[in-house]
């Protein structure tokens, strides 16, 4: 493994010179754990204390021997992690009349200071409060115990036992936020695991990722590399599990139930924050992005189909027969979401006659041509049906939204001026997304009084598509 990463091309210069120096520190699980500025890594070795033998003229247990410790180890890691130093909000300083220099270091390090008024200003009243911050020091444990024979490693194991109904309300009792299970699903189920599980308390969550989740397509540039690699020596480089998926990507992650245990089988993409609070709706993540607050977007992990009446939906595909002449205000318009326009060309075409959904097409052959590759952005999509909204001109909406570099001209050939086409330069996505990317949420975009566009993770790209590849 040092090697490695020593030898990774990222830390090298093109001429093979070294461009930054990359120390790699080897440590062995004896040690008992690793701990530096952030963080304390605790190594938790599982090994049997005894093994049975066949042998009818020795005891019927015997004492492991360092080799057997070795062959038959299985190694789990408690990751603690420490609290973050204190930093200096500058706003909340300068609101005190904190003057700059020295004062402001002896904050920093957790001095008092009294200013030339004689006000005393203590640290904390300038430190910095970061929104979701939780008062007790959260801990990760990774835990692949292979066999019930050594759970009660675990079981026993010291450096866990404060964790074990630990007092969510005391702000100094110690937190197990998540534990990541690669152990086999047998073992995992089996009910002197999950006690153990259990044992935890209900603030743990329990994050399974053994292999036993769905199957789902991951980045795109991971089945290329594969895909490229299998070509060399289809034993050694095997196609993905998921290669070839086909079929529509669940919104929700899947349940499982192992009694009071709080327990989140692993997805691609997922994500789990190790500090802060993991938001619950999807509204509130959208909601942090302070610009985002200026917008009329409404978010739901409902299929669109249940949010809206079917007669009401419009799905947007290129290969549809119907031209949308115009927008009306009782329409629901769908914009595919992210899927490889190759292997799943005309799927959103396909959805909407099997659903019995009105599907239609935007007007742009009508209207322009384009000198490049006729692939559009989410971005770009939407842009268009909004600008379409407010001036109901299609041919104005395209060369509003459709970027400069596409080359677009109208029916006719003549180009349009610079002038007009200034608004042509908001790219957007810069690449035409044309790869798999389950973990997008449906997403419906609405105007007071005006058509409501909406975002759905399924839909296909290709030529003069108006659905975002």
């Amino acid at each position: 493994m040092k090697r490695f990463i020593e030898t990774f091309r990222s830390f090298q210069s093109d001429d093979g010179k070294v461009r930054t120096t990359l120390e790699v520190e080897e440590l062995t699980f004896d040690i008992g754990k690793f701990e530096d500025e952030a963080l304390i890594v605790h190594y938790l070795p599982l090994v049997e204390s005894t093994l049975p033998t066949a042998d009818p003229f020795l005891p019927s247990k015997r004492r492991l021997t360092k080799s057997d410790e070795v062959n038959r180890l299985s190694l789990s890691y408690l990751v603690e992690l420490k609290k973050r130093p204190s930093r200096i909000d500058a706003a909340k300083c300068l609101s005190l009349g904190v003057p700059k220099g020295p004062m402001i270091g002896h904050l920093q390090r957790g001095m008092t200071v009294t200013l030339a008024d004689g006000r005393v200003i203590k640290p904390e009243d300038v430190w910095l409060t970061v929104d979701g911050e939780e008062p007790r020091q959260p801990a990760v444990l990774v835990v692949n115990c292979p066999t019930l024979s050594l759970l009660p490693s675990l079981v026993n194991a010291s450096a866990l036992q404060r964790y074990k109904n630990s007092e969510a309300s005391d702000p100094t009792s110690p937190y197990l936020k998540y534990v990541v299970h690669y152990t086999n699903d047998q073992t995992l189920r089996s009910d002197e695991y999950v006690e153990w599980m259990a044992s935890f308390g209900s603030d743990t969550t329990h994050l399974v990722v053994n292999g036993s989740g769905p199957i789902l397509p991951h980045s795109d540039g991971v089945y290329r590399m594969q895909t490229q690699l299998n070509f060399l020596h289809a034993d050694i480089f095997p196609n993905l599990a998921s290669h070839g998926y086909s079929g529509m990507l669940p919104n929700a992650p899947v349940e499982t139930s192992l009694g009071k245990v709080n327990v989140v089988v692993g997805e691609p993409f997922m994500s789990f924050p190790l500090r802060g609070r993991q938001p619950i709706e999807e509204d509130t993540i959208f909601d942090t992005i302070e610009t985002n607050k200026k917008w009329d977007v409404n978010l739901c992990v409902e299929d669109h189909l249940t949010k809206f009446d079917k007669s009401e939906v419009v799905y947007l595909t290129s290969e549809s027969e119907n031209v949308i002449e115009t927008l009306t205000e009782d329409k629901v318009y769908v914009i595919g979401g992210l899927i490889d326009h190759n292997s799943q060309k005309g799927l959103c075409h396909r959805l909407a006659v099997e659903k019995g959904v009105a599907h239609g097409r935007l007007p742009i052959d009508e209207y322009v041509q384009m000198k490049t590759r006729q692939v559009l952005t989410i971005n770009q999509v939407f842009d268009i049906l909004a600008r379409f909204t407010e001036s109901a001109n299609w041919k104005d909406a395209f060369f509003s939204a459709i970027p400069k570099r596409k080359g677009v001209v109208e029916k006719d050939g003549v180009e349009k001026d610079d002038a007009e086409k200034d608004g042509a330069e908001k790219d957007g996505v810069e690449k035409a997304l044309d790869h798999t990317d389950p973990s997008q949420t449906s997403r419906e975009a609405s105007t007071t009084n005006q058509p409501c566009p909406v975002v759905d993770p399924v839909g296909t790209a290709s030529s003069i598509d108006p659905l975002p590849a």
